[in-house]
């Protein structure tokens, strides 16, 4: 019989460790492929960008040199025939800065792929996680109840608790969603990501109410402060 507890004990580590297995590499898979892209397009931008700084100070020069040669021209006592060297330099400044245009676009365009990829990115790891969630939960009942309580939406809260010896006890609660809230409404008290009670509203006036206690509430007493919810529908 012990043997038998020992190999069943082994199977269930094997499984529960294949799982988690699982997951991280769904999670690596995921992830991996738009983290490169971006990386890849990072070290492209940093080459436009060397680029992008050579060519201005390769235009720069030759702005400088065109300059000087009007200046040399303009010294000249008559007019003569437009100097070679100068049309050159124009000339070839003109190219520099269609060059130039051609890697500011590129260099736009890189970025705004790089953005896309990083969206990529964030959506995959968002998806991955959720996804490694929801199959952990779908195998541990403790923590999908946990994490619908946490997300249930907050619709009151309570106010006082009072315990009378002659009426029995009942909370005076502050309502934050009057829509929904009604009279004899069932809400739940949660407190952190747990249920320790169950509350019937039983008065409604304004913003406030008064609710009492439903049966098997336990040893816990209500507190100023815990919140007012819906209770989820649990599986």
């Amino acid at each position: 019989m012990d043997t038998i507890k020992l190999l069943l004990g082994a199977t269930i580590a094997l499984l529960i460790a294949a799982v988690a297995l699982s997951i991280n590499q769904t999670r690596q898979a995921r992830a991996s492929a738009p983290e490169d892209r971006i990386e890849q397009l990072n070290r492209k931008i940093e080459e436009l960008h060397m680029e992008q700084k050579r060519l201005d100070l390769e235009r720069k020069v030759r702005e400088q040199r065109a300059r000087e040669l009007e200046i040399t021209a303009s010294r000249q006592p008559a007019p003569e025939p437009e100097d070679a060297d100068a049309t050159r330099e124009s000339d070839e400044i003109a190219a520099m800065q269609a060059r130039l245009a051609e890697s500011e676009a590129a260099l736009r365009a890189i970025e705004e792929e790089k953005a896309r990829a990083e969206r990529d990115a964030e959506v995959y790891r968002e998806e991955a996680g959720l996804a490694g969630q929801r199959e952990i939960e779908s195998s541990d009942r403790d923590m999908r109840r946990a994490r619908m309580i946490r997300d249930a939406l907050l619709v009151a809260r309570i106010m006082e608790y009072v315990d009378d010896d002659e009426f029995g006890g009942f909370c005076t609660i502050e309502i934050l969603m009057p829509e929904n809230i009604s009279s004899g409404e069932t809400l739940a008290i949660r407190r952190n990501t747990g249920i320790i009670g169950h509350l019937r509203v039983t008065t409604i006036e304004g913003r406030e109410a008064v609710a009492t206690p439903l049966p098997g509430f336990g040893p816990v007493d209500p507190q100023p402060g815990d919140e007012l919810i819906i209770p989820p529908p649990f599986d």
